[in-house]
């Protein structure tokens, strides 16, 4: 059971105060994305510089035997990144393969 002066005592020392505030905090927080939706290796809960940033300060040495692989393992790349570099890489290709035919 939770208690209610631990969960709305921070908000006002007057009780009536304190409930409207924080029906007003639960309020804004609906229809709001879920938290775990930027969850990232099952551990990290920031963009894609925040998780390298933090990988890097694993030592080399670190003993990770436990860590499930899932968690060790980079954060896998959104399709539109992938859309983008395939086409940045074909252009290069057909410009490659271009200047190669008339050579």
């Amino acid at each position: 059971m939770v208690n209610n002066r631990l969960a709305i005592g921070g908000l006002s020392n007057k009780k009536r105060e304190a409930i409207k505030q924080y029906r007003a905090f639960v309020s804004e927080g609906r229809n709001q994305p879920k938290p775990y939706v930027n969850l990232r290796n099952q551990i990290y809960l920031g963009d894609d510089a925040f998780v390298d940033e933090m990988q890097c300060k694993i030592s080399p040495d670190t003993n990770l035997s436990e860590v499930p692989s899932s968690q060790k393992r980079q954060v896998a790349k959104s399709l539109a990144y992938y859309e983008k570099n395939i086409a940045i890489e074909l252009r290069l290709y057909q410009k490659r393969t271009k200047v190669e035919g008339t050579a």
